[in-house]
């Protein structure tokens, strides 16, 4: 379900997740979610722009969600970039994500794809996009 980039990632979410649930609010961390299952286009747009955005939509993932353990609303997007996020397709998809969760005011968490992660700083990106006063989505740097 997970490539071996994603799988190594996420048992680093899953320790800064255990981290961030010491602090009481408690959190479920969910891989692949259909951004459909997520996010549902404006429905004042018509039939016919609700429909053309749930096309766009209803194809992609993120690759991990946060959730509010008690309710499962989501929180936080997490996306996991490697190389391949620099094709023009790819990068078409990712300004995509970044409009839809913009619009829907979910915030949005990009980590870029490499052998090794700082839990800590991986916990303290989250910590910072759950964050209500963060003005700006973190985004590491390579």
């Amino acid at each position: 379900m997970l490539s071996p980039a994603e799988r190594s990632f996420y048992g680093v979410l899953q320790h800064s997740v255990s981290q961030l649930n010491q602090g009481g609010t408690q959190y479920l961390l969910f891989a692949k979610v259909r951004i459909a299952d997520v996010l549902e286009p404006d429905h004042r747009k018509g039939t016919k722009g609700w429909l053309r955005a749930f096309g766009r939509i209803s194809q992609k993932h993120f690759d991990f969600v946060l959730c509010d353990a008690k309710t499962l609303a989501p929180v936080l997007s997490i996306e996991l970039d490697d190389k391949s996020h620099r094709s023009n397709k790819a990068k078409a998809r990712d300004n995509l994500v970044n409009d839809a969760c913009e619009c829907a005011q979910l915030p949005l968490v990009r980590f870029p794809a490499k052998r090794g992660y700082q839990r800590n700083e991986v916990e303290f990106a989250l910590r910072q996009a759950l964050s209500p006063s963060a003005s700006e989505q973190p985004q590491l740097a390579n």
